[in-house]
């Protein structure tokens, strides 16, 4: 039996594969200007709550870590922070 989630999901990582291809960045923000990257970056909130809920497949894990999301986006950003000012400070 079909499952239209999966095709969601497919399209989904396709759209997010596009975006890193691009050499864009793949952990969007919900604060996006542009209508469709706030939609993509609202589904893939939803996926990093999946994932904390515990109810996010191995598979799709496997899937968006391969396309580069990072599934503690804040963390990511101060420890990308904080490399920058001890760069500056070096």
């Amino acid at each position: 039996m079909l499952n239209p989630l999966d095709d969601v999901f497919a399209a989904n990582c396709a759209a997010l594969q596009q975006i890193k291809d691009a050499g864009g960045e793949v952990n969007l923000s919900t604060r996006d200007p542009d209508p469709a990257l706030k939609v993509l970056a609202i589904w893939l909130s939803k996926q990093r709550t999946a994932k904390k809920n515990d109810t996010l497949s191995a598979e799709r894990i496997s899937r968006l870590e391969a396309l580069g999301v990072s599934w503690d986006p804040f963390a990511a950003a101060l420890d990308a922070n904080c490399a920058a000012l001890q760069a500056i400070k070096d």
